[in-house]
């Protein structure tokens, strides 16, 4: 009678980002129905009652459809697989400019707009305090972004690795005077030596990474890893040191941002070694982990790929199974 296919309610966890904007999305994709239902059964809860009989509620829903994407897209780029903590940084403040960008400018999505205006047109007389409302949802998120960035202040000055904009020399030697601390030359008369063979290695290099080649990678969204490797290659076939400045990116690049990918192992592990598969030994999950995670080609490609015929003879064998 709804003429609404059906769907199952999505649930959400509260220590898990990712959950809440599919979870807003299914409920506004069945809001009618939802809201027919539960307002037609005896006995429904109070606070269900109470909240589809509210003519604001789907406004609501559709604003924090749209927060919750904006949070949900940067959480992802945060967690996935190769993410170092100079993305994470960068991604942090660029969430924190896009939340007071639409606090200066009052930002309210399309559908939000749309619903208020059909309200205010049926006499709804509390315009005013959503929208003072939804002004404090945002400084709320920014206040609690600004106290979970603190910890990154040690690493601001590496965000310059991300190769987003053409390389800053002062930056670079912000970082070189940091990494020195680990070193052996620190405070000696290499480490000036080495100072002024990174700033040669600097100039070659935004030689060759200027504005164009910049705006190119940007454009093409081209990874953080394959900017740098694209540079160091092309620095090596014209026989250019660069020993100094690879030293300094591969201190930041191996710094994790998070650690969602070691959570993401320990759950690939629960669901192979079982209790039924107690007998697996930890060199063969160790292999089958290595499989999951560094190769994303299919088992047809892979095999297509391979050239090592002992390999695969004795993949088509028994003797695994032995």
């Amino acid at each position: 009678m709804a003429e609404v296919q059906y769907m199952k309610i999505l649930g959400y966890s509260k220590t898990r980002w990712l959950a809440l904007m599919p979870a807003i999305e299914r409920i506004l994709k069945m809001f009618s129905p939802l809201k027919s239902y539960f307002l037609s059964i005896d006995g429904c809860p109070r606070v269900l009652r109470d909240f589809f009989e509210d003519d604001s509620s789907e406004m609501w829903l559709f604003f924090m459809h749209s927060q919750a994407a904006l949070f949900h897209n940067t959480v992802r780029r945060i967690e996935s697989d190769k993410s170092t903590i100079t993305e994470v940084v960068s991604e942090i403040d660029d969430l924190i400019f896009k939340l007071r960008e639409r606090v200066s400018n009052q930002f309210l999505p399309l559908n939000v707009r749309n619903k208020l205006k059909h309200l205010e047109e049926n006499g709804w007389q509390k315009s005013e305090l959503f929208k003072t409302s939804v002004l404090k949802f945002y400084q709320k998120c920014i206040d609690y972004l600004d106290a979970r960035v603190v910890q990154f202040e040690h690493v601001d000055f590496l965000k310059w690795v991300n190769f987003r904009d053409t390389l800053d020399w002062q930056s670079i030697q912000t970082s070189f005077e940091y990494i020195s601390k680990f070193t052996n030359s620190h405070g000696s008369a290499d480490a000036d030596k080495q100072e002024a063979e990174l700033f040669e290695e600097v100039s070659y290099a935004k030689k060759y990474a200027n504005e164009e080649k910049i705006i190119s990678w940007n454009d093409s969204n081209v990874e953080v890893e394959e900017r740098w490797v694209e540079l160091f290659m092309h620095l090596e076939s014209n026989n250019i040191p660069f020993n100094n400045l690879k030293k300094i990116v591969e201190f930041a690049l191996c710094l994790p941002g998070t650690n969602a990918v070691t959570e993401r192992i320990f759950s690939v592990v629960n669901k192979i070694w079982t209790t039924e598969k107690t007998q697996l030994s930890v060199e063969t999950l160790k292999a089958m982990l290595q499989l999951r995670f560094n190769f994303d080609e299919t088992c047809e490609v892979f095999g297509k790929n391979v050239n090592n015929v002992s390999l695969l003879r004795k993949v088509h064998n028994a003797e695994k199974y032995v």
